[in-house]
């Protein structure tokens, strides 16, 4: 089965910020909708050998965390990486092209390819008509981009992670820890922690912050409440909704030095990790 395609785009945008909007990998995840979210691996920033580590989600699979290492890296031309733990044999590559049409339109292009999986993956893409997959997230990337270099609202757009609750964007957006207990401290909005029972019992919770249902809240998030998880990766499924999430997580809170309420169980994992150190 191949499984390999490309989709071109007008936008009217320069396209070096096209380029610079795709070649921050930290925001994949506002543009793809199989990617969670992306982090640069050692050294941040765009530059051809660099690598970075992306959550995606799929039907049926579940999240997962893959390699990848950035191939072609000119701006305002081109953005390219491989797939897999070894750049050399990768499991797939995607390319971004970006051809001027004039000082504020371009051509942007996405292709993708699959190079090499294991005979079950390939089996599970016939299964679930992968080349159809792929070609529909292409399109929605390819939208959103287009949105967002265009002029309407992104996480992006608003400073410091803040914005009004009555934007037009349906897209949710990320706001800082400080921020958040801000809101919840005058009551003006609630947390709901998507973490799991072990989660809070060993790193504490926000105070009122309340445990729900990730798979719930997943498909009907609340858009009035602030989402929280550990890292910031499940909480990127509801603010694709519309929905705000706290900042890269309660790790975020914890080195923010907000208040945490701690369970006993909590409290003694903590007391033997401090004389552990």
């Amino acid at each position: 089965m191949r499984i390999e395609g490309s989709q071109t785009r007008r936008i009217e945008a320069p396209a070096e910020r096209l380029w610079s909007l795709v070649a921050d990998v930290t925001r994949m995840g506002e543009w793809s909708p199989e990617t969670i979210t992306c982090r640069w691996i050692g050294e941040p920033g765009p530059r051809p050998g660099a690598t970075f580590e992306g959550c995606n989600q799929l039907s049926w699979v579940g999240t997962w965390w893959s390699r990848a290492t950035v191939t072609r890296c000119e701006p305002g031309v081109s953005f390219g990486f491989v797939i897999g733990e070894n750049p050399e044999r990768p499991n797939s590559e995607w390319l971004y092209t970006f051809e001027p049409l004039s000082t504020s339109a371009t051509l942007v292009t996405e292709s993708y390819r699959m190079i090499r999986e294991p005979l079950a993956v390939r089996w599970y893409y016939r299964f679930i008509d992968r080349n159809r997959q792929l070609e529909q997230g292409v399109a929605t990337t390819l939208d959103r981009l287009q949105r967002a270099a265009e002029g309407q609202p992104t996480s992006g757009d608003f400073p410091n992670g803040v914005a009004s609750s009555s934007s037009s964007s349906n897209r949710g957006y990320a706001i800082s820890a400080v921020s958040a207990w801000e809101e919840v401290s005058h009551g003006r909005a609630r947390i709901l922690d998507l973490r799991s029972r072990v989660e809070r019992a060993r790193w504490g919770y926000p105070p009122t912050a309340r445990k729900v249902s990730f798979l719930v809240h997943a498909l009907r998030p609340d858009l009035d409440a602030i989402y929280l998880c550990q890292h910031a990766v499940r909480s990127k499924v509801p603010r694709r909704k519309g929905a705000r999430e706290v900042d890269r997580g309660f790790m975020a809170w914890l080195e923010a030095g907000l208040p945490v309420d701690r369970p006993l169980v909590s409290a003694i994992w903590q007391k033997r990790r401090a004389q552990r150190c």
